[in-house]
């Protein structure tokens, strides 16, 4: 007697035709390990790659209190383009004229900056 397990698993091999199964290619593993080498490769070129945190030294912050500041209800969109971050800032406006004011997201700024930079540690 045939299970109801045992059938799915005969419909499904059924199911699928031979092409389909020939698409997977059979160096899926090695391909993505040789992917990752050349990765690795590109990034730290010929390098020892060893385990352990690096120490980087940043150059000392210096707070500047007339700095500009902007205030912005959301960040609107994120944009990735030639290695630069850049981030648009919306806030919501009314238009007083009329009772009620229409609400409108209005972009108040722009931040621009490589992606390196997004992502500091400190």
């Amino acid at each position: 007697m045939t299970t109801r397990r045992q059938f799915i698993v005969i419909a499904a091999a059924c199911a699928v035709p031979a092409a389909a199964r020939a698409q997977i290619d059979p160096n899926l593993a090695q391909n993505r390990k040789a992917a990752f080498q050349e990765a690795r490769r590109r990034i730290v070129g010929d390098a020892i790659v060893r385990p352990g945190r690096v120490k980087l030294t940043l150059p000392p912050l210096i707070d500047n209190p007339l700095a500009l500041e902007v205030f912005a209800d959301e960040a609107t969109g994120f944009f990735h383009h030639n290695g630069n971050l850049s981030i648009t800032f919306s806030s919501a406006r009314v238009d007083h004229t009329s009772d009620p004011g229409p609400v409108s997201r209005v972009v108040v700024g722009r931040l621009v900056l490589p992606v390196s930079g997004a992502f500091s540690p400190h």
